[in-house]
């Protein structure tokens, strides 16, 4: 009985393949005749494979008879082979052409192909405003990934000025849709002080909905939430169990923050050597404040051999990264000679920086600094703290 019921099967999929094969012909016939319908669903055929023998180069032939018939979905997969390379050479010309053709028919998926090749460098647009209205076009219909890149261009200020507002608003509709990285950038939203509807209560809302998926970014701010009772109550365990899973995952600020919790002996028994371990994988991944921790505990020998050299190399990582600390930690390296040479001029280059962030232990340090210095030094100092913030940071030695 078995044997007859495969016997039944065989045929009855052998007649199937007869009937697709039968069907291409069909579709061939049509397509031949000049049909774009019948072109658009041959080129596909020979490109998967399906109902023929897989052949990019017939599917690349009628793709482009199709499209130049006018046919919107042939334009936007012709485009997306030269894109991608797929089965062809890449060829970012003609990627754009048919792009642009889609994309002015209004095809989404196109508008927003288009924007990133100009986005990535593959072309370089007219201006930059021809990026950014195709990527507003494709959000405007509703394209949840260019709403999540719109969002983006607002938080940076791409084409236009930074404005949190809107960022948030396209950031809104994206999460509203189930978008993970959306729902963690409306969270960072919320949590940030200079936004005008700061909201902590949000944030923790959307941070906990992104974690609560896998989310990993969003698992690592989650746990900072608990940690410091920021928009729900303080919770150890919850704090130290987000933290965890999002070091685990490799999340660098994950990492950073299950340091912090082994060193402060917080929610977990104090071990300076696994608090050290986390900040190095943190600081590794361009952690400032993690290789600014990692500066101090190799300075006082904690967890870890105590080796100013490498402090200060740490110190530095994160000092050109912004960070005030480790910049008021560097000017203290350079003024007594831990880790570098005495160097009263980088130490008032160093302080007058980690003052300009903010540090007000540096406003103190710089005047007591100053006093014991030649006047021309100071002035030396002084040039140098400008060049370094004149250039972002990149030339500051």
């Amino acid at each position: 009985m078995r044997k007859q019921l495969l016997m039944g099967l065989s045929i009855v999929l052998a007649l199937s393949g007869v009937a697709q094969a039968a069907d291409f012909e069909v579709i061939l016939k049509n397509a031949q005749g000049g049909d774009a319908e019948a072109q658009y669903v041959a080129a596909t055929s020979y490109r998967s494979g399906k109902d023929v023998a897989q052949d990019n180069n017939e599917a690349v032939n009628w793709f482009l008879k199709s499209a130049e018939q006018g046919h919107t979905m042939s334009q936007f997969e012709l485009a997306k082979m030269y894109d991608k390379g797929l089965g062809i050479p890449e060829n970012n010309r003609l990627a754009e052409k048919f792009y642009a053709i889609a994309a002015e028919a209004g095809f989404v998926h196109a508008q927003y192909n288009l924007a990133l090749m100009y986005e990535q460098g593959k072309l370089v647009p007219s201006n930059e405003a021809d990026m950014v209205n195709l990527m507003l076009a494709a959000a405007e219909q509703g394209l949840v990934d260019a709403q999540v890149r719109v969002g983006e261009y607002f938080v940076v200020g791409v084409a236009f000025e930074q404005n949190l507002e809107e960022a948030a608003n396209w950031f809104l509709r994206a999460a509203e849709q189930g978008n993970l990285k959306a729902q963690f950038e409306l969270g960072s939203i919320y949590l940030d002080p200079s936004f005008s509807n700061q909201d902590l209560d949000k944030a923790y809302m959307w941070f906990s909905r992104a974690a609560k998926q896998g989310y990993v970014s969003a698992q690592a701010r989650l746990g900072e939430l608990y940690l410091n009772g920021i928009g729900t109550a303080k919770d150890g365990a919850k704090a130290l169990e987000w933290s965890e899973k999002a070091a685990s995952a490799g999340d660098r600020v994950g990492q950073r923050n299950l340091g912090i919790l082994y060193f402060n002996g917080r929610y977990v028994e104090r071990n300076y050597e696994v608090a050290v371990e986390w900040y190095l994988k943190s600081a590794a991944q361009g952690d400032a404040i993690a290789q600014k921790n990692v500066g101090s505990m190799y300075h006082l020998g904690q967890g870890i051999e105590q080796d100013d050299i490498k402090a200060f190399g740490w110190l530095k990582k994160s000092a050109i990264q912004q960070y005030g600390l480790a910049q008021l930690n560097i000017a203290y390296a350079y003024r007594y000679g831990q880790g570098t040479p005495k160097n009263k001029i980088k130490a008032y280059q160093w302080y007058s920086i980690a003052e300009s962030a903010g540090q007000s232990a540096a406003y103190f340090n710089l005047r007591k600094l100053a006093s014991d210095m030649p006047p021309v030094d100071v002035e030396k100092g002084k040039a140098l703290a400008k060049e370094c913030l004149a250039s972002a940071f990149q030339y500051c030695d």
